[in-house]
């Protein structure tokens, strides 16, 4: 009296090749472009965060210039050569972003003490607002305040 109870192998291939074959077609309609724009808004923000440190500590003016008709955006040492871009913790500058990227002043520094100004070194008195596909990022005038909206 063998009892024995379990899967045979032939009920287990069956199994494997229906699971193959619902995942060619699950796969490709789960939406990771949400993801990706989270990503591009998180990377952004520190990067931001980054620039704007580095140029308290250093007193440099640290530049963010947006080039939106290619995606990306460039971080900047204002005393660096401009041939040559410093590099970004792992991130590759200019850095490429996978959605649209728009700002309502496509290029600003901040100053040594983290406030955003313009090329001329004059603060600049309005909201800084960054758009990344549908988020937000908004740089505050006077205080350098950055946040996601």
């Amino acid at each position: 009296m063998n009892n024995i109870k379990g899967f045979t192998l032939t009920e287990l291939i069956i199994v494997i090749v229906i699971v193959g074959i619902l995942s060619v077609f699950i796969i490709p309609k789960i939406e990771i472009s949400p993801f990706k724009e989270s990503a591009d808004v998180n990377t952004l923000y520190s990067n931001l965060r980054y620039a704007q440190h580095k140029s308290m500590v250093t007193g440099d003016n640290w530049r963010v210039k947006i080039i939106s008709s290619q995606n990306e955006y460039i971080i900047d040492n204002d005393s660096n050569d401009n041939n040559v871009l410093p590099s970004i913790p792992a991130q590759d500058n200019p850095v490429k972003v996978n959605t649209n990227i728009a700002g309502s002043l496509n290029e600003f520094y901040f100053d040594f003490l983290g406030e955003p100004v313009d090329s001329a070194g004059d603060k600049i008195a309005s909201e800084i607002i960054i758009t990344i596909d549908t988020k937000n990022i908004v740089l505050e005038p006077y205080s350098g305040g950055i946040y996601v909206q």
